[in-house]
């Protein structure tokens, strides 16, 4: 395959054959306890300056580091900003943001008690949510502080989901009030009481025109927020609790994660339309629709990560080397590669642009990265790769740019 071809081109490691599953779930570690490992010199640093994709990643590299302030910590949260320019994190006691393109750390400043950090569309604002009530809102070029919204006076840190295409939050109340802001506009747009007040997931769908919600008893709302209609109710007869939801492109199928399973509803009838074994907590980390809706998949504490056809609920293609430990995952624009990293092993990228071909396995090739990552992020643009330490640093691979032409060697 084209993708194996050009990672043998690269300097990286790459795997063959599958690793052994692990026997079992692991307890999720705390992140306080992550203890850096010893990381490769940096390079001077380049701008990352070409889209990566299937056809050049046999170009890719450690372009440089963004560093972080000392005694700061691990990054728990991040975000880019939609250009791919700015990167922000959140450590337990700091917000860092930095320049993507240049890797210079523009600005920190010590925080506590946030939840997640996000960037308005116009990336001219940088949002915090915090565990009580608040979202503060700063300059996103300054970190000059803005103003603060109380997002619900009972809000305490429950779900949320944020679409930073159109600058929407939805969180929900101890009391089971979903509420949906335009963070642009600094109002809330849309208000639903649910019957069940023990909402334990919510999402968006990807054009973030409706917004589903399940509780711990097994019901799940799709909701039309703009024009304040339930699309579907869909109460599950084994009363499983939701631990993550998903909706497919399309608008005609969502997928509710059990600590045991996924439901793969259907939204034309308010029918199961498939129950795919998982294992507990196999989408404790990430449960998502990839290739345009035709697949799903789900990875967590299970002893592999799966990728499902989600028009029958097959299995496609199960990765035991990435079960059994926390996983984080993030995609190429084209939606044709993946990057994983998992707790205390390897960061790979993976070629998706042709499962229904690879039963077994999955082209893969491993980055050198020589430090403990406990987080990934590929940049909106398409051109870096986020690779975060364990010690707070943030490790950027990409293309580099051209370097410029030699002014003595060059014709006049």
């Amino acid at each position: 395959m084209r993708f194996t071809k050009h990672l043998l081109g690269l300097g990286l490691l790459l795997l063959s054959g599958c690793i052994a599953a692990p026997s079992g779930p692991t307890p999720t570690p705390n992140r306080e306890q992550l203890q850096a490992q010893p990381t490769p010199v940096p390079p001077a640093y380049s701008e990352p300056f070409e889209v990566l994709s299937l056809d050049n990643l046999e170009q890719i590299g450690y372009i440089g580091q963004l560093a972080a302030p000392p005694g700061s910590g691990s990054v728990f949260a991040h975000a880019f900003s939609n250009d791919g320019t700015r990167l922000a994190g959140l450590t337990n006691n700091t917000l860092i943001v930095w320049d993507v393109l240049t890797g210079d750390m523009l600005y920190d400043f010590p925080v506590e008690g946030l939840l997640d950090v996000f960037y308005s569309p116009d990336k001219t604002d940088l949002y915090t949510l915090t565990r009580e009530e608040s979202l503060v809102i700063y300059d996103g070029e300054t970190g000059a502080r803005r103003t603060a919204l109380t997002v619900h006076p009972n809000y305490v840190g429950g779900p949320y989901d944020y679409d930073p295409d159109s600058g929407l939050l939805a969180v929900v109340s101890i009391q089971g009030d979903v509420r949906v802001w335009d963070l642009l506009e600094r109002q809330a747009v849309a208000n639903y009481q649910a019957d069940n007040p023990d909402i334990s997931a919510l999402a968006f769908s990807p054009d973030a025109a409706r917004l589903a919600f399940g509780d711990l008893s097994g019901t799940t709302v799709v909701w039309d927020w703009r024009e304040d209609t339930e699309i579907a109710t869909l109460a599950d007869v084994d009363e499983a609790a939701t631990v993550r939801l998903a909706l497919a492109p399309g608008g005609t199928q969502v997928a509710v994660a059990t600590g045991e399973d996924i439901r793969l509803w259907s939204l034309l009838t308010s029918d199961i339309e498939q129950v795919l074994l998982t294992g507990r907590d196999g989408s404790a980390d990430v449960l998502q629709y990839i290739r345009e809706g035709d697949y799903l998949l789900n990875t967590g504490l299970a002893e592999a990560m799966n990728i499902w056809e989600s028009a029958t609920g097959a299995l496609a293609v199960a990765l035991p080397e990435l079960g059994g430990e926390p996983t984080a995952v993030a995609f190429s624009v084209d939606g044709q590669v993946m990057l994983t990293s998992i707790f205390q092993g390897d960061v790979s990228l993976w070629d998706l642009s042709d499962i229904e071909g690879e039963a077994d396995n999955l082209p893969r090739a491993t980055l050198n990265v020589g430090a403990n990552i406990i987080d990934v992020g590929w940049s909106p643009d398409g051109r870096a790769l986020a690779l975060f330490e364990a010690g707070g640093s943030v490790q950027v691979w990409g293309i580099p740019a051209p370097a410029p032409p030699d002014e003595e060697s060059t014709p006049q």
